[in-house]
């Protein structure tokens, strides 16, 4: 996509669509970019809940367990996990904005999944791994699906820290590439990432990131704090509480739910857009 595309009207989902030129697609790879390490949670459904006490951000991990099947799929139905009412508040969600480096697919796909994410969040890689690409492969490769991440702080500094290097490789047209380095690194150590800068840097050199000095000042700055709030914000605003979340047209999925929860709802969402 190039800066000039304007959004036009919503392909149909069963229209050949040329993604040559929608960006590059991470999920082609075994590590994903929206997320961080996998965690072994078995059939759970977990997210992270942020707080506000006297302006600090205080994280709380929750773990929601179910009975899930043999397949390590969780129980529950899909209803049990999403929000539709008060659909007025997901209005102005989506971006929808051409050449949007945190974007992934069509900008004039007939459904968003507008994703709020840490990259310190390990129940946001529970969904990245399990999930993630079986949605881009099912609807973002097709055209039909667009995918906009959106920062969500949630765990404090080091979250923080994570969001503003995201930005700065964006700053340098390497957003994927440096998040894919960073799954890599987060899925060797095998356990919860707790990033340092110089995890960051080694990241965005293996990624590719020109010029590493001027990543590495950017990440430490301030520069991006508006941008970001911004994002959790809106997010807030929508009533999302923890990560992983996701606002699917007019309805939102929190929590690392298996594919069929984001199905139906996908599904409800490309129904209502082609009526």
């Amino acid at each position: 996509m190039s800066n000039s595309e304007q959004p036009s009207k919503p392909a149909s989902r069963n229209a050949a669509v040329d993604t040559s030129n929608a960006g590059t697609n991470p999920f082609k790879s075994p590590l994903v970019w929206a997320t961080v390490l996998v965690v072994g949670v078995g059939s759970a459904v977990g997210g992270y809940v942020i707080g506000f006490r006297e302006g600090e951000e205080k994280a709380t991990a929750i773990h929601a367990s179910a009975a899930g099947s043999a397949d390590g799929s969780a129980a529950g139905s899909a209803e049990a996990a999403r929000g539709g009412a008060n659909e007025g508040r997901f209005e102005g969600i989506a971006r929808r904005e051409a050449g949007d480096p945190y974007a992934l697919g069509e900008v004039d796909a007939p459904v968003v999944i507008s994703e709020f994410s840490d990259f310190e969040c390990p129940y946001c890689a529970k969904y990245s791994v399990e999930t993630a690409p079986e949605i881009v492969k099912e609807y973002v490769d097709k055209g039909v699906v667009r995918i906009e991440f959106n920062d969500f702080p949630a765990q404090g500094p080091k979250s923080l820290t994570g969001a503003r290097a995201g930005r700065a490789a964006a700053e340098q047209g390497k957003f994927f590439e440096f998040a894919q380095a960073l799954h890599e690194e987060a899925y060797a150590r095998g356990g919860h990432p707790d990033f340092e800068m110089e995890d960051y840097v080694a990241a965005a050199q293996k990624a590719g990131v020109a010029d590493l000095e001027k990543f590495k000042a950017d990440a430490a700055s301030d520069k991006f704090d508006a941008a970001i709030d911004a994002d959790r914000s809106k997010g807030m605003a929508a009533g999302v509480n923890g990560t992983p979340a996701f606002v699917i047209g007019n309805q939102l999925v929190a929590g690392a739910q298996p594919f069929d929860v984001f199905k139906d709802a996908i599904e409800q969402e490309l129904a209502k857009a082609e009526s």
